[in-house]
């Protein structure tokens, strides 16, 4: 394969592929889902979910350990992930 075949971004990979992967199931099943992220599926989650139409066809999600590392974060979202998921850590060492 192309180098230009695996030459994708996090966007693209939460934005058009998880993201057509719901709208599908939706199509099959007429239903919404359960989502259930671990990860990078936790990541990828929260990006398809700033789309509202995706929004609408997930009746829950169970988001499983944050990401913490990624050579070039690159999407807003992420950067505030890292804020809150340290700002927690903050408090777990506090109590």
């Amino acid at each position: 394969m192309s180098y230009d075949f695996w030459d994708w971004s996090w966007e693209e990979l939460a934005l058009y592929d998880l993201a057509e992967m719901i709208r599908y199931v939706n199509s099959i099943t007429k239903a919404k889902k359960i989502v259930v992220g671990h990860s990078q599926g936790t990541i990828m989650s929260l990006a398809a979910f700033t789309k509202p139409d995706i929004v609408e066809m997930v009746k829950a999600a169970a988001l499983l350990v944050l990401l913490h590392y990624t050579s070039s974060p690159s999407m807003h979202f992420l950067l505030v992930q890292y804020k809150f998921s340290f700002e927690l850590l903050k408090l777990d060492v506090k109590d």
